[in-house]
């Protein structure tokens, strides 16, 4: 028999491609309008602080109010020289815009149109038309906890290196429909050759605003990556598969084993493999040799990630400086029996507690506590999402 969840997300899907075709035709005439009336639609406040050399565009969505950490993310990077463009996807409360504005170059507030990436693209388009010169822009939204404390060494080392399109992890995946090696779209730096160069003036000038998710992905995350790694600039990261696999098959054993023993699995039958894996450990090469084959295996699978599922090894040996705050679509969640965010979002708890990583930012934790609460009242209906949870 069919599950009940895969007929519903089949149900989901045609009623989802009809209603694309639809939001297609209208789009365009909402892309029109945004862009003919854009003074009247984004309306763009000056904030405390020069522009200077470096600007962030920082996206948020916030329509229940300001999250602290905010405002960590926001000293964070004026500590770095970077002076923040803050561009609000949603309404700012009057105390919440205040606030902003003494930590910001601009307060822009726009429509909720596009994504982040509309909302990328309206900041660009607004530093072009103030004519400003600089040596560094970056592009980051509230997706993530980031960073994750305040002595975060990360924008410093991409200042340092002269990255000239750099983010924090880099996603490659295997070629196929759709497929693309991108660095995520959550936060992107580009340098001062970059920003001068013809790709990244047409990439932006040519962005077709979407609200539709796998377009926005598709055209916008993996179109912006295509079009600098075009361009001949190579991408930097903080992690990526590559970088992963490499420190792995160098790896002790003992290593590896910790490396496995720290894994979020959000799969029940990769979490059985690797018990038995686990169960099975000697420090010979036969194995090594095994281990190196699971774990290239379930990094080629693309459903484990170094910044979910192995979120324990990527912040110890690679600093990793983000928090995803995103959830598994419940479809997802109910096929493979757990929520993988949930899941690092719970480790990185659990390592904070145990003095394994450098002690978090007391907002951020907060903030990663409420969200891990409000996960498991949301799945507390569903016996095999909601065993995810400790008592």
């Amino acid at each position: 028999m069919i599950p009940a969840w895969k007929i519903a997300r089949e149900l989901n899907r045609i009623k989802s491609r009809s209603l694309s075709r639809l939001k297609r035709v209208r789009e365009a005439k909402e892309r029109r309008l945004h862009d003919r009336d854009f003074h009247q639609r984004v309306l763009v406040e000056p904030g405390a602080l020069p522009p200077g050399r470096k600007v962030a565009v920082f996206v948020l969505y916030q329509p229940s109010g300001l999250a602290p950490s905010v405002e960590l993310t926001c000293r964070h990077l004026i500590d770095n020289g970077y002076a923040p463009m803050i561009v609000s996807n949603s309404p700012l409360s009057g105390p919440d815009l205040q606030r902003l504005k003494a930590l910001s170059w601009q307060v822009v507030q726009r429509p909720n149109f596009g994504y982040d990436f509309g909302a990328y693209r309206d900041g660009i388009f607004l530093i072009w038309r103030a004519g400003l010169d600089l040596d560094a822009l970056i592009v980051m939204n509230d997706s993530t906890w980031f960073p994750l404390r305040a002595d975060d060494r990360t924008l410093a080392k991409f200042d340092a290196s002269d990255a000239q399109f750099a983010g924090l992890a880099y996603k490659q995946e295997q070629f196929g429909k759709g497929n693309a090696w991108h660095v995520e779209s959550h936060f992107l730096r580009f340098g001062r050759h970059a920003l001068r160069s013809d790709a990244f003036r047409a990439f932006w000038k040519n962005y077709a605003m979407t609200s539709d998710r796998v377009q926005t992905i598709l055209t916008g995350e993996k179109g912006i990556s295509r079009a600098m790694i075009g361009a001949g600039f190579h991408p930097q990261s903080c992690v990526c598969f590559a970088s992963l696999l490499d420190w792995f098959i160098s790896a002790t054993s003992a290593d590896q084993r910790r490396v496995f023993e720290e894994a979020s699995l959000h799969i029940r039958e990769q979490a059985e493999a690797v018990q038995g894996l686990l169960d099975d450990y000697a420090d010979t090469r036969a194995w090594r040799l095994r281990s190196i084959a699971q774990f290239s295996n379930m990094l080629a699978s693309l459903e484990f990630f170094p910044t979910t599922t192995f979120l324990a090894t990527s912040m110890r040996e690679f600093g990793l400086p983000f928090v995803k705050k995103s959830n598994d679509d419940h479809y997802r969640s109910l096929r493979h029996g757990a929520d993988r965010f949930d899941l690092a979002r719970q480790k990185v708890l659990q390592l904070n507690e145990r003095g394994d990583i450098p002690v978090l930012d007391p907002a951020v934790e907060r903030e990663i506590r409420a969200s891990v609460r409000r996960r498991a009242e949301q799945v507390r209906d569903i016996p095999h999402l909601a065993a995810q949870h400790p008592a």
